[in-house]
This record gives structure tokens, sequence and C-alpha cells, in this order.
């Protein structure tokens, strides 16, 4: 789906989103936050077409590093960092909190970066490796 110059004005006026050029990804400047307004889903879906609030549509790339910053995409401004979350499609990027990736349905998101971090990533499909559990995906071999 193109974004249009209408678009891209609305999404700035209305949400204050825009598209960073320098991390290819769509992120929110600062501004007011209504605690009510969850705009995830609303935003995905004036870019992409799709809601990425329903599961299966967007993906997480768990090798790529995190930016920090404060406020999340949909308008969260209690992220601490942000993670590129992309629209499967589209391959479109959006910067979104953590919580907020866990609410778009990748509910072990943080589990999954944790073990990431302490296991290391799949040589093939970059996907953390998971030692132990009901997730176990690999063995320490």
């Amino acid at each position: 789906m193109d974004v249009t110059d209408k678009l891209k004005a609305m999404l700035n006026d209305k949400y204050n989103v825009y598209f960073n050029y320098n991390l290819q990804a769509w992120m929110r400047n600062t501004g007011e936050w209504n605690k009510l307004d969850y705009d995830l889903g609303v935003i995905t879906k004036l870019i992409t077409g799709e809601n990425v609030m329903n599961n299966g549509i967007s993906y997480v790339k768990y090798s790529e590093d995190k930016i920090y910053g404060n406020l999340c995409v949909c308008g969260c401004t209690l992220c601490e960092s942000l993670f590129p979350m992309y629209h499967t499609k589209t391959n479109i990027c959006f910067m979104v909190g953590s919580e907020c990736i866990k609410r778009a349905g990748h509910e072990d998101y943080i589990k999954n970066l944790k073990c990431g971090e302490n296991n290391g990533f799949c040589t093939y499909c970059k996907f953390p490796l998971i030692f132990q559990g009901a997730r176990k995906n690999c063995n320490k071999k």
C-alpha cells in the first residue's frame, strides 16, 4: 500500500506519526498521549491496510538492536526502548515498545529476547535459542 502525502500529513497531524528515513521505520513524535487511546492497530491499518493487532500479521526480528526511546508508535509513553516490528506482507517497520509488541500477538517476546541475549540465536532463522521448558527449541550442543 502506497502512503500518499495526504495520508502522511494526516498521520503527522492527528497521531504525531512520521517516517524516520534513518531507521526506515514509522515512529511517533513527542506529544500528548491519551491513556484511553491505543492507536497501534489504527495506525498500522492506515499505513499497511491491515491491523497488526490481529495475531499472525506482524513479526519481530530478535537479532536487531533496540533503540532508546519512550514513545511507542501506538502513543504509549511508558517504553524504555523501542524495537522494530514489521508488517509481514509489506515489510513496513514500526518502532514499538516491548509491551505493545506483546499486545500485537507476540506474547513471549520478552522471554524470547532474554533467551537470545543469554543463549544466542539460531544461525539459520535467527530465532532465539531456548534450552529449557515447554518452549524448548534446541539442546545446549
